[in-house]
């Protein structure tokens, strides 16, 4: 007893001494957070992070310029409706020079020069409704190229979600080696003490200095995997690598009951990659009618304006000027008696094509119902994990507590607190990781069940 007293006595010797070692690091630590920090910081929301995304995100820019061409070629003049109208003009000259020319111009030579003048309109009347069905294809290619852009905003808006918490996954852990690293740096100086005042050997403090040194490289290594998380948000966000953000989303996930059968149906109705398919088989079934339009006639029409102005100038003689015009109008009524059964197996395949693409369907509304259920299951585990993971926590919590209580009144070795600080880590590390992946699967269920962007 007396002997511990000496030990407390002595180490209020050196307190001034162990303060200045801590005001030293610490204005270290404040110099290097300022040089890490240089850049200026902003609140960074989720929401924010998601709209950064959507406006700088180059897949989304590119799904974007897609859709403008798809609107573009939408248009009735695209299908082959309208008319197609051309005009132009030819020029010419020549020198002629024929001993038969009628008199009184026997041979002279005689230059001239023309002018002609066009006019012409083309236009396909009847085409077997291929025009139509054409039209009609080209409105489902434009919904196709917005449900294709739909599905890259999907994807993009949950890449940024989680990366986000992600970053904050990161730091949440930065947060636990710093606690465990604190305590290390408290023991390793309690027991720098007693080795110098003589009230203890050199290998509790050799010891205490091993782990102070790993848990210290343990933030170090962590600090970079924050900082490549965040190098990762940036990227998603399309904005500089170097940008510093304050994340104002707490790291949480809300808890949901999710039911099956709700899920399937949503998924159904919703699923943007399934939707997608139901386009495409539109496609499918209009080329059977598409192919069906060789069996009708086609009726075309031509028209048109020529205007011949030209003159003629024999050698010695008065300019003589010619004036000629002309207008045309045809109609061309064609029907196609046989073809080698072209019309007739092209048809068939277009059947073929359709009763494919009715089983890509099954297909995938199968992979799809699997893929939901699998993360379903899924889900329901990890909120059993996360529940045992926050009771688990607030059991090491005080577990630590109470240890640390007994290690300083010597009720407890330094190597079973160094396991009670191990064990607190590994605990608390399995909490952020069981809270992360329930937010994971969380938005691959909103995905799947085309819910993601509402939400």
């Amino acid at each position: 007893m007396d002997q511990t007293k000496q030990i407390h006595t002595k180490f209020k010797f050196k307190k001034g001494f162990i303060n200045k070692v801590k005001m030293k690091i610490l204005i270290t630590y404040s110099l290097v957070l300022c040089s890490l920090f240089s850049f200026a910081q902003n609140n960074l929301t989720l929401s924010d992070a998601i709209n950064n995304s959507l406006e700088n995100n180059f897949s989304i820019k590119i799904a974007k310029k897609e859709i403008s061409i798809a609107e573009n070629d939408n248009s009735w003049g695209k299908a082959g409706m309208l008319p197609t109208v051309n005009i132009g003009a030819i020029a010419g000259g020549k020198l002629e020079n024929s001993p038969l020319s009628q008199a009184p111009y026997n041979n002279v030579n005689k230059t001239g020069n023309s002018i002609t003048a066009f006019a012409s309109v083309d236009w396909t009347i009847f085409s077997g409704f291929a025009i139509k069905i054409t039209k009609s294809n080209l409105a489902l290619l434009e919904k196709a190229s917005q449900g294709n852009s739909v599905i890259v905003v999907e994807n993009a808006i949950q890449a940024t979600m989680l990366a986000y918490y992600k970053v904050l996954l990161e730091n949440e852990r930065l947060s636990v080696l710093n606690k465990v690293v604190a305590l290390s740096k408290d023991r390793y100086i309690y027991w720098q003490t007693k080795q110098e005042i003589g009230s203890s050997g050199s290998y509790e403090a050799l010891q205490a200095k091993n782990d102070y040194l790993t848990d210290s490289t343990n933030v170090l290594m962590q600090q970079m995997v924050v900082n490549s998380s965040k190098h990762k948000l940036n990227n998603l966000m399309g904005v500089e690598v170097a940008n510093e953000y304050i994340l104002t989303d707490t790291f949480n996930s809300e808890v949901k009951n999710y039911e099956l059968g709700n899920l399937l149906a949503q998924m159904t109705n919703n699923n943007k990659t399934l939707q997608n398919q139901y386009v495409n088989q539109n496609l499918l079934k209009n080329s059977i009618n598409l192919s069906k339009s060789g069996y009708y006639p086609r009726l075309s029409m031509s028209t048109g304006y020529n205007n011949l102005t030209s003159s003629q100038t024999p050698e010695g003689y008065p300019k003589t000027n010619y004036d000629t015009y002309d207008f045309y109008a045809n109609f061309t009524l064609s029907f196609n008696l046989y073809n080698g059964g072209n019309t007739k197996r092209a048809i068939q395949n277009a059947r073929i094509q359709e009763e494919v693409g009715l089983v890509r369907i099954d297909e995938m509304k199968h992979n799809l119902s699997t893929l939901l259920f699998s993360q379903l299951d899924l889900y329901h585990a990890q909120k059993q994990i996360y529940m045992v993971s926050e009771e688990n926590l607030k059991s090491a919590d005080l577990n630590l507590t109470m240890s640390e209580e007994k290690y300083k009144f010597g009720a407890l070795s330094s190597i079973n607190y160094r396991d009670v600080q191990i064990r607190y880590l590994s605990i608390a590390t399995n909490r952020l990781q069981a809270i992360y992946d329930l937010i994971s699967t969380d938005t691959e269920l909103l995905r799947l069940t085309g819910g993601i962007i509402s939400e």
